[in-house]
């Protein structure tokens, strides 16, 4: 772990029924676009079982992880034929997968490891049910600041007026409580992945790599997002993760991988980047 301190409350049981539940919805929603075979799918089950096999195993090891977590994950990999780009893991641990992602950003195995063991750290984490908790934790400060608005107002004030007091109280909580959770949770999720990576065999440089070149695919305006945004912008994960590469490599050396990493930086040169 980060050793960041944070609120769950939620249960492991609970977390999973409701990833479950997602999944299937999920599944009706893209039925028919389900790629089941062919390069991608054999090179995201590739990258998925390599994550699995080694790099999860030893961040258990190592108590990343809480009890329990790993041990009731029911893997799988469900890639979507779908434009965009974007991938996400569910709390009981279903893989879901876009091929635009695949077509517009990911070029090698070592790219998709770094976005995959990111969105698995999410579900090891238990993410998902920290949000719930911190949701919890949301509504219920909009209905105490509701209580004090109505309380010590010295009028009843109009309908408009409320909407408008109201919709200020819920972004600034949202500014306030909510944002930086899930900026914090990101963050984690990144730092966790790049040394499930590592671990793992695959090479923690093409992290800032792949996130620079996220950057100039998105043309996202970062003084603005950065701030505003869930996800850190993706010229500050570059940075972020920068700093992070000799505790990975240290990781990767120590997991005998060494012979991974010096191919890999050999296709580097060649590639000129």
């Amino acid at each position: 772990m980060t050793h960041r301190r944070r609120l769950l409350y939620t249960s492991l049981r609970t977390e999973r029924a409701l990833g479950r539940e997602q999944a299937e919805l999920l599944m009706r929603i893209h039925m028919g676009r389900l790629v089941h075979r062919g390069p991608q799918y054999e090179q995201v089950r590739r990258v998925t079982r390599r994550l699995v096999g080694r790099g999860i195993a030893r961040g258990f090891s190592h108590g990343t992880f809480g009890p329990g977590v790993v041990d009731g994950m029911d893997w799988s990999i469900v890639l979507v034929d779908a434009p965009m780009a974007n991938a996400f893991v569910l709390p009981h641990g279903a893989i879901f997968v876009y091929t635009g992602l695949l077509d517009r950003v990911v070029s090698t195995d070592d790219e998709l490891a770094i976005i995959l063991g990111h969105e698995m750290s999410h579900a090891l984490l238990r993410h998902g049910g920290e949000r719930l908790s911190h949701q919890n934790v949301f509504l219920a400060a909009q209905v105490v600041a509701s209580f004090v608005l109505w309380f010590f107002a010295p009028f009843v004030p109009e309908p408009r007026f409320v909407a408008l007091i109201e919709g200020v109280q819920e972004m600034l909580l949202s500014v306030v409580i909510s944002l930086p959770n899930s900026r914090a949770q990101e963050t984690e999720a990144d730092i966790i992945g790049l040394r499930l990576a590592a671990a793992s065999c695959y090479d923690p440089a093409a992290a800032p790599v792949l996130w620079k070149r996220f950057a100039r695919l998105k043309g996202e305006d970062e003084r603005v997002s950065d701030w505003l945004s869930t996800h850190p912008n993706s010229e500050g994960r570059a940075v972020l993760l920068e700093k992070h590469l000799q505790e990975a490599r240290r990781i990767a050396r120590d997991s005998g991988c060494e012979a991974q990493l010096s191919d890999f930086r050999k296709r580097m040169r060649l590639s000129g980047v």
